[in-house]
């Protein structure tokens, strides 16, 4: 009987350690090429992994990819890449070890190469670095090394590029500034970038001058990266840093050199078996950028007036008007300028309307180092009078327009023909406070003494005398 059991309980283990065989086995691996990655949680001796496995029967394509760039991740160096064969199960592998900088959490994107038109991808990963050290770390493979290594340095084709989208402007004038690394698509040597955010803080310190209202395009901590072609040869380029100056005077802008520092590497082959690298620090610098900045006429006074390129589009929302009766103008300001600080249009006080404060909305585009958008007041307007009337002579806006370099002035088109009773005499009606305060203006304030005036005085004896025989008499009666 127990033998019995023993025999039942080791069939329920067989499927199990099917399951565990399939799961945690590389030989999950041997049908097709796969892509995975190592641990993610580390110490900071230790390296993280990524490997490209690949069957007995793509030996071919095993051979061709020894010269596959894998990535480069950020606060990670490079160590070697390995090249193996392997017995269980059977096949090939390209193994890349990256060595941590620094402690903290890592996203590694998932991985994509591509075989006789079919593409395998890794998954994404988290890997966490410990600030501790283990004392065994994981043992990369034994590779014997040739005694004579040489190592080529790298030929790095790459741009650190400051630009400016102009070289002068007026005082409350936008430039474009934008910071840029760039790396030639014909770029054979591997980089990788190391303490991003500490060294973008340090780029803001340099870029943004005291002088200047500024709009910053670039989101914390994210890169954006887009394909450029500069003299005619074409570069992958990761946006640094992009904003908007608007110098608030007329001091120069000086934005002085700015410093960018990057891993590269010396590469050395060993006989198939692998590939050594030698990290080298890369550090490069962009040209000071000095900027003129123009004072506006001086025809205006010390008033502070928007400047940039702006067009008017307005809107009525009726077409007939009358007199008591209200209506919504729209003021809407479009064009290229700080289109978040642009003030509200001046209101021309009149007995012909009420103009009541608008309410504003607006719609900011950041683009190519440009701000435009559109900012729009709607007023509440009730006319009083009844005529013909022109919006313009109540309503403007006024700025310095940068393509005309002078003033210039957006005035409504709109024409009204207002009709009904002038509101003119209800306003007087509702607004007089009566005889008794007409007359503060003309009579005499002078004080007097009630003794000195005998008319009043013997009036008011005879009104009491009066008042005394009426209520005797009532007295005597009942």
């Amino acid at each position: 009987m127990q033998k019995v059991r023993k025999y039942i309980n080791n069939i329920r283990i067989i499927p199990f350690l099917i399951l565990n065989f399939f799961i945690f086995s590389p030989k999950a691996y041997t049908q097709e090429i796969a892509i995975f990655t190592g641990k993610t949680s580390l110490a900071l001796n230790e390296k993280f992994t990524v490997t490209i496995y690949f069957p007995k029967d793509n030996k071919r394509d095993f051979k061709v990819y020894q010269n596959y760039f894998f990535p480069d991740i950020d606060d990670f160096e490079k160590g070697r890449t390995a090249f193996l064969e392997v017995d269980e199960p059977k096949g090939y592998k390209i193994t890349q070890y990256y060595k941590p900088r620094k402690a903290g959490n890592f996203e590694v994107n998932p991985i994509h190469i591509k075989v006789k038109d079919k593409f395998y991808t890794s998954k994404k990963a988290i890997v966490k670095v410990s600030s501790k050290t283990t004392k065994k770390p994981d043992s990369e493979p034994e590779i014997k090394l040739n005694d004579k290594l040489e190592f080529d340095e790298p030929k790095l084709e790459i741009l650190f590029d400051l630009q400016a989208t102009k070289s002068r402007v007026y005082s409350g004038e936008g430039v474009g500034i934008t910071l840029s690394f760039l790396i030639s698509t014909s770029n054979k040597a591997e980089i990788t970038f190391i303490d991003l955010a500490e060294q973008r803080k340090e780029f803001l310190k340099k870029l943004k001058p005291a002088n200047c209202f500024i709009e910053d395009f670039s989101i914390a901590n994210q890169i954006i990266m887009d394909t450029v072609t500069v003299k005619d040869k074409k570069y992958t380029r990761w946006k640094l840093y992009e904003g908007v100056f608007f110098p608030l005077d007329s001091n120069a802008i000086k934005i002085p050199a700015v410093n960018f520092s990057i891993l590269t590497y010396s590469l050395a082959k060993n006989k198939h078996q692998s590939i050594e690298r030698r990290v080298v620090l890369k550090r490069v610098a962009t040209k000071p950028v000095l900027l003129k900045v123009m004072a506006l006429p001086n025809n205006r006074g010390s008033q502070q007036v928007p400047v940039g390129y702006f067009k008017l589009n307005e809107e009525v929302s009726s077409a007939k008007f009358h007199t008591g009766k209200s209506f919504k103008y729209t003021f809407t300001i479009v064009g290229e300028g700080n289109i978040a600080t642009l003030p509200a249009p001046s209101i021309i006080s009149s007995e012909n309307f009420d103009i009541y404060a608008p309410k504003i909305t607006q719609q900011v585009s950041r683009h190519q180092g440009k701000i435009t958008g559109v900012k729009s007041f709607v007023y509440n307007v009730t006319p009083k009078e009844p005529g013909d009337f022109l919006l313009s002579d109540y309503i403007k806006w006024s700025y310095f327009n940068t393509a005309k370099s002078d003033f210039d002035t957006l005035s409504s088109s709109v024409s009204l023909k207002v009709r009904g009773e002038s509101l003119k005499n209800n306003y007087i009606s509702a607004n007089n406070p009566g005889d008794f305060y007409s007359r503060i203006n003309t009579d005499n304030n002078q004080l007097r003494l009630l003794a000195k005036d005998t008319n009043l005085k013997l009036l008011a004896n005879v009104f009491i005398l009066i008042m005394l025989v009426i209520t005797g008499i009532l007295v005597l009666k009942k």
